[in-house]
C-alpha cells in the first residue's frame, strides 16, 4: 500500500466568481477577478489552489526566502499559496510526479509482486490522463454554455 498519496485541488476557468451567484457579493466577485487576472487562471484557464502530499522539493520552497525579519505564520501560509496559485501545468505536473525522494526500485525487494514507484506512478498518470481525456470529451459535447461558477 501508499504511505501517503497526492491530491491536487485545481480551479478550473478563467473566471471563477461572478456577483449574485450564491450570494457573492459585487465587491468579492470583483477581489476574485482581480487575483483571478494575476494567477494561472489568466494564463492556462486553471490555477493550483491546494496539494495534499507534497514531495519534499515542494516542501522546502520557501516564498519568503528573502524576508526572513518578516516571517509570520499568516504570512508564510499565504506566500505558499501564491506560489501554488503561480504554477504552469507543467510545473504542477513536475511536482505531482516527482518520486527521487521516496524508495526506489533498487530498494524495494519483492519488484516481482509489487510496483516500483516509478511503475505505479506510470500507472496512476495513465489513468488520470485517461479520465480527463473523457472528461475533455463530454465538455466538448455540452450544446449550451453553462455556468460552473461557484460550483
Amino acid at each position: 500500500g501508499c504511505e501517503t498519496l497526492r491530491l491536487l485541488d485545481l480551479k478550473m476557468g478563467e473566471k471563477t466568481a461572478s456577483a449574485g451567484w450564491h450570494g457573492k457579493s459585487w465587491s468579492h466577485a470583483y477581489r476574485q477577478g482581480v487575483m483571478d487576472k494575476t494567477t494561472n487562471s489568466y494564463v492556462e484557464g486553471f490555477r493550483l489552489e491546494g496539494f495534499d502530499g507534497r514531495p519534499e522539493t515542494l516542501v522546502t520552497m520557501d516564498p519568503l526566502m528573502d524576508y526572513d525579519n518578516q516571517k509570520s505564520a499568516k504570512s508564510l501560509k499565504k506566500a505558499s499559496r501564491m506560489l501554488l496559485q503561480h504554477m504552469d501545468g507543467r510545473e504542477i505536473a513536475l511536482h505531482f510526479l516527482d518520486l527521487h525522494q521516496g524508495p526506489t526500485a533498487d530498494a524495494d525487494a519483492n519488484l516481482d509482486e509489487v510496483y516500483s514507484n516509478a511503475e505505479l506512478s506510470e500507472l496512476v498518470m495513465h489513468e488520470i490522463v485517461t479520465r480527463l481525456a473523457k472528461l475533455g470529451a463530454v465538455c466538448n459535447n455540452v450544446t449550451v454554455p453553462q455556468k460552473w461558477v461557484g460550483s
